[in-house]
């Protein structure tokens, strides 16, 4: 949360107009999360300050969209090593994400209609 708010908190100074910020949210932040409640508020608070910062008054610069990703569990290698068992058919493949920033930037995607 901290490096999200610090991030934002730049991103209303140096932020060019039309510009676009996206924060890592998860999926979490849009359901309960029992059993790792401290990740889900954590999640939770970023998607809220997305929110926030895309609303007028916000200290953004004009014309940029805000923005959560919210993937479900990541198939990175870390989480495959800590979660042997799991099946990770139904994760978020790197490779999906970094195509998604990758056409927000160039401008291929309009962030606020991408589901």
């Amino acid at each position: 949360m901290w490096t999200s708010t610090i991030y934002s908190h730049l991103t209303t100074k140096y932020l060019k107009e039309g510009g676009l910020l996206t924060l890592a949210g998860a999926k979490a932040a849009l359901d309960g999360t029992p059993g790792i409640i401290g990740y889900g508020m954590a999640k939770g608070a970023v998607h809220q300050l997305c929110q926030s910062l895309a609303g007028k008054n916000s200290g953004m610069p004009p014309g940029p969209a805000a923005i959560p990703v919210l993937p479900v569990t990541l198939d990175s290698p870390m989480n495959r090593k800590s979660m042997p068992e799991a099946d990770f058919s139904s994760c978020s493949p790197l490779e999906f994400l970094v195509k998604t920033f990758h056409d927000r930037t160039q401008g291929k995607t309009d962030p606020v209609r991408e589901v």
